[in-house]
């Protein structure tokens, strides 16, 4: 493989600037990605399964490239691989380096599956993608609710029915005092993420793994997680998350019912009572992505005012063979 210019290994914390840079670049319309990243790199697990390359030149990050694996889906033989060039850069064979080299850096003697995403509006990512064999396996929907546009008024009839149903209403931050709280939100949430569509299988969390990913996150706000009860059971959930570093939206996560309760407005007012909370707080969006599949959610965001973006697709490539059924 050829030799390439300013090559050289990821150095953390210090090169998080220059990525950071180097994505509000490619992808401008997200803010603060250099504390993305950094959030994101704690998720990727286990050691010695992660690594990431930058090509420096002239003291400015020009691409990179990593492979990983996520804590949520890991399987030893199937990898995550991110690549990343500026425009001016791209069209003189940089990537296609870049993704020699990560194949020939996998820790993995025999992988089987390659995965890597692209924002369906970036039509060299996907053209590239489909040059190496790569195939799309799933579609997220971005979805952004312009907060200057929501009107409370409009929606409280519909969540003083849900409330004259028996439903209560409460944040974490108002449940904090009851006996395992945290407990009886990962008895909630973890079997509704379950039925969250995938690129894969995933894998579950312990309650302690739970506690990390949630409540050690800086972007946890538990002001911002409504949880709907109804006769002392809880049944649902809605959650807000922070932004990193210095963006002002609001990111909604999970929001789910459990099964036996559905069918009642429940999931309806709890995403009423959570934007609502938004807008007091002065958020200027909130921003959410939707599996295309998910039709009841997507019938939710669009009654609800909120406007699609570009979605973003997961692409796969086997590079060997499967598992043994």
């Amino acid at each position: 493989m050829p030799a390439i210019e300013g090559l050289r290994d990821f150095r953390a914390p210090d090169d998080y600037a220059l990525l950071g840079e180097l994505y509000a670049v490619i992808l401008p319309e997200y803010p603060s990605f250099e504390e993305h990243l950094r959030m994101e790199d704690e998720d990727r697990q286990p050691p010695g399964r992660v690594r990431r390359w930058l090509v420096e030149r002239q003291g400015k990050a020009v691409a990179c490239a990593d492979y990983h694996q996520e804590k949520g889906m890991y399987h030893p033989r199937k990898f995550s691989i991110e690549i990343a060039v500026l425009p001016e850069f791209c069209g003189q064979g940089l990537g296609a380096a870049l993704y020699d080299l990560v194949l020939e850096n996998l820790p993995e003697a025999d992988p089987w599956i390659l995965r890597g995403e692209a924002r369906e509006d970036k039509l060299g990512s996907t053209r590239w993608l489909q040059a190496r064999g790569f195939k799309p396996v799933q579609r997220y929907e971005e979805w952004r609710l312009d907060l200057c546009d929501w009107k409370p008024e409009d929606w409280q009839e519909e969540l003083d029915a849900a409330l004259a149903g028996g439903l209560r209403i409460a944040t974490l931050a108002e449940l904090e005092s009851e006996p395992d709280m945290r407990r009886r939100f990962f008895e909630l949430r973890d079997p509704l993420v379950e039925e969250v569509p995938r690129a894969d299988r995933r894998t579950p969390p312990t309650f302690e793994e739970f506690q990390e990913r949630v409540f050690d996150k800086p972007t946890y706000c538990a002001e911002g997680m409504f949880i709907g009860i109804l006769d002392g059971e809880w049944v649902g959930v809605s959650e807000l998350w922070l932004g990193t570093g210095s963006d002002p939206n609001l990111w909604i996560g999970l929001t789910g019912v459990r099964s036996e309760y559905r069918g009642k407005g429940v999931a309806s007012a709890l995403k009423i009572a959570a934007i609502n909370w938004a807008k007091e707080r002065g958020a200027p969006f909130c921003v959410t992505w939707v599996e295309e599949a998910n039709r009841p959610m997507l019938g939710i965001n669009t009654r609800m005012g909120f406007k699609t973006r570009p979605a973003w697709v997961t692409w796969e490539k086997e590079v060997g063979e499967p598992d043994p059924a």
